[in-house]
């Protein structure tokens, strides 16, 4: 089975009419797993048949959600407590989702997301892992659409885990921003 998976900043979803469009978006892309940032509501007002939502949103900050098809082997689901980072463990692959905190926040804030909050999420364990998300941080001098500072602690999280970026694997010359841990595969 070919699994599609996508991650989506919805920059709010409060709309019935923006939920439609997700779920449209959802259905006419064939879209098995979706992670959501800036996910701002508890729950979803329209029915999702044949898939379900898993969502990270603690009333107070924006937060994540993952959307699965209902086919997948969901084994677990592990939330922060501040709602940006919702985990789905899925027969064979660990899915990460993350919404981190705007740039313009202490500095500490923003680091503890990277060097303790996040690494708690990542299994030590061997099996393949998708972490996707809105990160607005920045790995390397191709990813800065602008002057911007390389984010040192997102970067020493990715490399120290050993993660690739999928999308650059896959298409050489274009950039991404959702990375894989492929176990050396």
């Amino acid at each position: 089975m070919t699994v599609r998976i996508a991650s989506l900043n919805v920059n709010g979803i409060s709309s019935k009419i923006k939920q439609v469009e997700l779920w449209n978006f959802v259905k006419e892309n064939d879209v098995a797993i979706l992670g959501l940032q800036e996910f701002n509501l508890a729950s979803i007002d329209i029915p999702l048949p044949n898939y379900n939502i898993e969502i990270a949103y603690n009333g107070e900050e924006l937060g994540s959600a993952v959307i699965y098809n209902t086919q997948l082997e969901l084994r677990e689901v592990e939330k922060s407590v501040d709602g940006r980072i919702t985990k789905t463990v899925f027969k064979g692959i660990s899915v990460i989702n993350v919404y981190e905190h705007q740039p313009g926040l202490p500095a500490d804030k923003r680091n503890n997301m990277y060097t303790r909050d996040l690494p708690s999420f990542i299994p030590v364990k061997s099996e393949p892992v998708i972490l996707m998300g809105d990160f607005n941080a920045y790995l390397c001098n191709t990813d800065k659409p602008r002057e911007a500072i390389v984010h040192k602690a997102f970067k020493n999280l990715i490399d120290g885990a050993q993660m690739k970026d999928a999308f650059a694997m896959k298409n050489p010359g274009r950039i991404s921003y959702t990375y894989i841990h492929t176990l050396g595969k």
